[in-house]
């Protein structure tokens, strides 16, 4: 839970981290008071389901937000330090001066990089491993070896950077082709969450009548949960934008 709640504060201010939740607790709980009838067992259900939505619709959507993002300045940073390298530079200046193009956790974890190799004399880029980023592996597979053998920089980095940029590519377009299935299923879910609300105003002495059953309550609180449990899933599915090459 502590990385989560971590994870939570980087992505979002203390207001978002209050208001989104307590608005999909308002929706769910509304939508539940009329399609169940009960006001505890709506507020019950509506706590863990306003949790999950937030998770699912915020945490996971900003979190593949921030990915992309992190990916597009690591492109970035490998072809700065390219660049430099093809010019003669040594590996720690070409850090060194790449480190002032990029922001935020990249500019960080290039810190971390350059005060190893201050401190301990050793290039360690293995942290670099968090990014799930198969090509940016092989740039710093080519990094080691431009460091300890020297080489033709172009034709160290050429190849490389061209995957990092393919595999950059695909993810965006794989998100993209995501994006449309997410909104078109959406849309079907939505029309089906809908129906009951349609039934309990277009035949409301009937729903009434249902409902009288207990088991009834718990029927329409469940259906609710699978709607949001399916939510949840989709959203998982849609984060994975991972591409091998």
């Amino acid at each position: 839970m502590k990385p989560m709640y971590k994870e939570v504060k980087t992505l979002f201010s203390v207001w978002q981290i209050i208001i989104w939740p307590v608005c999909l607790f308002a929706i769910s709980y509304g939508y539940l008071v009329i399609t169940t009838g009960t006001k505890w067992l709506s507020f019950i259900v509506s706590i863990g389901t306003a949790l999950l939505l937030f998770h699912a619709l915020f945490v996971r959507s900003k979190r593949i937000r921030v990915y992309q993002k992190n990916l597009k300045e690591l492109l970035k940073y490998a072809t700065t330090v390219a660049f430099f390298l093809r010019f003669g530079k040594n590996v720690y200046y070409s850090l060194k001066e790449t480190q002032k193009t990029v922001n935020g956790s990249i500019k960080q974890d290039i810190e971390t990089v350059i005060e190893k190799m201050e401190k301990e004399k050793k290039l360690d880029t293995d942290h670099f491993r968090k990014y799930d980023f198969p090509a940016l592996n092989q740039f710093h597979q080519m990094l080691h070896i431009e460091l300890e053998k020297g080489g033709d920089a172009k034709e160290l980095f050429t190849p490389v950077l061209k995957a990092m940029s393919f595999e950059l590519a695909k993810r965006d377009e794989l998100y993209r082709r995501k994006k449309e299935w997410v909104t078109q299923t959406y849309t079907l879910i939505g029309m089906v969450a809908f129906m009951p609300v349609l039934m309990v105003f277009m035949t409301h002495d009937l729903y009434q009548q249902f409902l009288s059953y207990p088991v009834s309550q718990g029927i329409m609180a469940a259906f609710y949960v699978a709607i949001v449990l399916n939510i949840a899933a989709m959203q998982k599915r849609f984060i994975d934008i991972s591409v091998r090459i």
